[in-house]
């Protein structure tokens, strides 16, 4: 929410607590419920509030923060499957060679921590259940942490070889809503989680933080 905001906040908050025949609620209180609610747009609190009134089971209770999260983020299952979805199926549309940047910095750290892209794009079927479960637990451990660290961008193939070879390196591949894949981008830190530790001929090995070294040996980068 913007400072343009703070006005329209107030008095909907004012709403909320008389909806709910609840006192008017103090300035301290509209204070924590708006810097806990800061990183969202106002419509989408708004809307937040409005679908947890509508709900059947936790609509008749004043909303709180964590309410109004779970109605913009919902269910931390749900967005793990969700964030799984989105590596899994820009694997298979990117592939392995170009370098990608997610819009949430969570699929940085958790595809790192795992081994790195090689591991997802060159999975089989009998492997695709196991990477999708590790994955999703990683991401929901991970909770509600705003401190952990992630490279700006996940590195293909190219942008490897290239780069140790001193050829240009092309842009990485947005996935999601450009905006948010450039801030996770800027918020990245060069060589964390994942490096490379050695080219030889063909052969691209990557290290990641964990200490797995995955293997490809097909097409070599670009000059």
């Amino acid at each position: 929410m913007k400072d343009a905001d703070a006005q329209a906040f107030l008095e909907f908050m004012s709403a909320i607590y008389d909806y709910y025949s609840k006192p008017e609620p103090s300035e301290a209180t509209i204070e924590l419920y708006w810097l806990s609610l800061s990183d969202y747009e106002y419509v989408d609190v708004q809307r937040a509030v409005t679908q947890h009134m509508r709900d059947s089971s936790r609509g008749q209770f004043l909303p709180r923060v964590a309410d109004i999260v779970r109605q913009i983020d919902g269910e931390p299952g749900d967005i793990a499957d969700s964030a799984w979805m989105k590596v899994y199926h820009s694997a298979r549309k990117v592939g392995a060679y170009e370098s990608v940047v997610f819009d949430d910095p969570k699929i940085h750290h958790v595809v790192s921590a795992m081994g790195g892209w090689l591991r997802f794009c060159h999975c089989d079927l009998k492997e695709e259940p196991f990477i999708a479960k590790e994955f999703c637990n990683r991401y929901k451990a991970l909770g509600n942490r705003e401190n952990f660290a992630y490279p700006p961008r996940i590195i293909g193939i190219f942008e490897a070889e290239n780069a140790m070879n001193g050829y240009p390196v092309e842009p990485p591949r947005l996935v999601g809503d450009t905006a948010k894949c450039l801030t996770v981008q800027r918020g990245g830190k060069e060589g964390e989680m994942l490096k490379i530790t050695q080219v030889v001929g063909d052969s691209l090995k990557l290290r990641s933080s964990n200490d797995s070294v995955l293997e490809d040996t097909t097409k070599t980068g670009r000059g």
